[in-house]
């Protein structure tokens, strides 16, 4: 009763059903929670399954029955018989809310051509199944072209899962196309990448005390100091630069005592360390340690020394710690 339904309707109201069909599963996800819509198309893909085996094996009595191996013998048939070709459309839109509702069934952690791929290879064992127990329990013809379109239709509908990427993607480019600066971002990206380049600092209509703001939060605030403190603007906004300097003073005296902490902090874990190799003959590092008597923080300074020698790359960021 489903497959006559599904025969009598026309092509292009087929081809149109699934092409809503797979931007509507393309655009769903996005509004769906993860667990709900994974579960949902669960429960529809064991429905479509039931579905698809009562109408082509189930529903049907025992007649005639053959076997056709040829691939796309289908094909060369339906040019003496247009009527083949909605056949295989049929066959072809059988199987793909089977490949719709898989596809988004398995896991989403999993790559969407691995989730593809599997759905396409389970649509075709399903059919090659269905094809077998016709051929076997006397239910119809067996075709290979049947085989083929169902893995097609299996294949398409698993297709929703590029449409919902694309639209992802689409939706990421737009947002980010609509990101919006303001006139002091502008001047502070445009002062900033000057600055850390050691090009040409323009100061027209500049909002020094937003800027410094911002140089502040995005730690840049000596560099950035550096680079302007001796145009005509330090001038004409003496009490701002004056304040701003005394912030800079203290951050570098800051970071100027956190390194010699660093450095000597090293120095006596370096010689911590020798101990602790002496007398590391049994046991975890741990215990080595306490014999050695090196306490948790000198630990640490051992783990970030060893660090820094096992990755040079690295050192221009501990310098900046």
């Amino acid at each position: 009763m489903m497959l006559h339904y599904i025969y009598t309707r026309s092509f292009i109201g087929i081809i149109t059903f699934m092409a809503l069909a797979l931007a509507a599963w393309g655009a769903l996800p996005a509004r769906v929670g993860a667990r709900c819509w994974r579960w949902g198309n669960l429960v529809l893909m064991l429905l479509i399954t039931a579905a698809i085996l009562y109408a082509t094996l189930f529903s049907r009595a025992e007649g005639g029955t053959g076997l056709i191996l040829a691939p796309f013998a289908s094909l060369t048939a339906a040019r003496q018989q247009p009527e083949l070709y909605r056949e295989m459309l049929m066959n072809v839109f059988l199987f793909f809310p089977l490949g719709l509702t898989l596809s988004n069934a398995l896991p989403r952690k999993w790559h969407r051509w691995g989730r593809i791929i599997l759905t396409t290879l389970i649509g075709c064992a399903l059919s090659a199944g269905i094809e077998y127990a016709q051929y076997r329990y006397a239910l119809g013809l067996a075709e290979t072209d049947d085989v083929i379109c169902n893995t097609l239709g299996a294949f398409l509908g698993a297709a929703s899962l590029l449409a919902a990427h694309a639209i992802e993607k689409h939706k990421e480019r737009a947002w980010h196309t609509n990101i919006t600066l303001t006139a002091t971002e502008r001047q502070f990206l445009h002062i900033a990448k000057a600055a850390v380049s050691g090009g040409e600092v323009t100061a027209e209509s500049v909002d020094w005390p937003a800027i410094f703001t911002l140089a502040n939060q995005q730690k840049l605030l000596p560099i950035l100091f550096e680079a302007v403190r001796k145009m005509p603007a330090a001038e004409e906004n003496v009490a701002l630069f004056a304040v701003t300097k005394q912030q800079v003073i203290g951050q570098v005296l800051n970071q100027t005592v956190r390194s010699a902490e660093f450095v000597c902090q090293t120095s006596i874990a370096s010689s911590a360390l020798r101990d602790c190799t002496r007398s590391w003959s049994r046991g975890s590092f741990a215990a080595a340690c306490t014999r050695s008597r090196i306490t948790a923080s000198v630990r640490t300074t051992i783990f970030i020394s060893l660090t820094r020698s096992l990755w040079p790359a690295t050192n221009s960021f501990w310098r900046t710690v």
